[in-house]
């Protein structure tokens, strides 16, 4: 993985999401959690080990939404 907070899925989901969360890509259980949160929170019931590039998309955002909060404005 590069040093840019950009995922494209071409990749591996878990070092991916291990640069995300700031933890080592060895962390497979950690990992693996993360991602099991990311699909609950998504509605995804698969338990493919090798999801379609975009759930591993969709699974990448919705992590670096909550990382990542935007700033709203209140009008």
């Amino acid at each position: 993985m590069t040093n840019t907070p950009i995922y494209d899925g071409s990749g591996k989901l878990s070092e991916a999401i291990a640069e995300l969360c700031k933890t080592s890509p060895k962390s497979s259980q950690l990992i693996a959690k993360l991602i099991g949160q990311a699909k609950a929170g998504l509605g995804i019931a698969s338990k493919s080990k090798n999801p379609a590039t975009d759930v591993k998309l969709a699974i990448w955002q919705w992590y670096y939404d909550r990382l990542h909060p935007s700033i709203r404005m209140i009008v």
